[in-house]
């Protein structure tokens, strides 16, 4: 793959507000889940599939472009889209050789790259011999951690597992907070989706008011036993959160229910 054809993936490189419509794709959701990660060096996030590695990834480059990147320096490649270990090799040298004299950092985005064979070799190289700052996601945890002898003092390795019930809970109430997402130099308006949820959780008995309310007492609660305590003070909202539950065991029973494939 040329660099030229990197470009139908990474709309950004014409700036934030010219691939608006991008990311208004990636927040047309009722449901948002907002995790986040420090990036001070090159990482790797893994975990299995479904839980927002690719998302996550996503949604950080308007963070990133915040942080004073250009956009033009940040790329994504889908790896499990390209032919094999040669094609990501050659995509990348090509890349850096083209964008190591822009100036500001670069970042490059490595979707799914536990999807080609020996990914491991390609990894390793380009975090010792570009001149980017790589950040990569892989579906084969148990493979992940086999090769993490690879990566000591080149990339941290962060773990990505499916929403608890507290995460599930604070995303709940945060999505019907948001009507709107503002990213530099583009606003996105959820209208028709906000709308959707706000009538939804209304049946549930939350409003607004409620859901800022609780959104602010589970970010005061830390997760873990030591502070137990503290959880037991929302039981005054247990009809709230046991509709919450039910439809959380649900999306957890929609997560783990086998492929056509693994059921042979």
């Amino acid at each position: 793959m040329k660099v030229r054809d990197l470009a139908k993936w990474n709309p950004w490189w014409k700036g934030i507000g010219e691939s608006c419509e991008h990311f208004r794709r990636r927040y047309n959701y009722s449901f948002l889940s907002f995790r986040s990660f420090q990036a001070k060096e090159n990482v790797i996030i893994r975990g299995p599939r479904q839980v927002g590695k690719t998302e996550t990834m996503i949604r950080s480059i308007p963070n990133f472009v915040k942080a004073g990147i250009p956009p033009e320096n940040i790329t994504y490649i889908s790896c499990d889209r390209l032919g094999g270990l040669n094609e990501l090799r050659n995509t990348v040298r090509e890349l850096d050789s083209v964008m190591k004299f822009q100036e500001g950092e670069k970042v490059l985005l490595l979707d799914e790259i536990t999807s080609i064979k020996n990914w491991e070799l390609a990894m390793k190289e380009f975090c010792e011999a570009t001149s980017f700052k790589v950040l990569a996601t892989g579906s084969r945890p148990k493979e992940l951690e086999k090769k993490a002898e690879y990566f000591p003092g080149r990339a941290e390795i962060i773990n990505f597992y499916p929403l608890s019930f507290h995460e599930f809970c604070s995303f709940f109430f945060h999505s019907m907070l948001k009507g709107s997402i503002s990213l530099p130099g583009c606003k996105i308006e959820r209208k028709e989706k906000w709308e959707k949820l706000v009538r939804f959780a209304e049946k549930l008995g939350i409003s607004l008011t409620l859901a800022s309310k609780l959104l602010d007492e589970l970010r005061a609660i830390k997760v873990g036993l030591s502070n137990l305590k503290e959880a037991v003070n929302l039981y005054k909202y247990f009809e709230v959160f046991d509709s919450l539950f039910q439809i959380y065991l649900k999306s957890c029973l929609l997560y783990t229910s086998p492929s056509p494939r693994d059921r042979g």
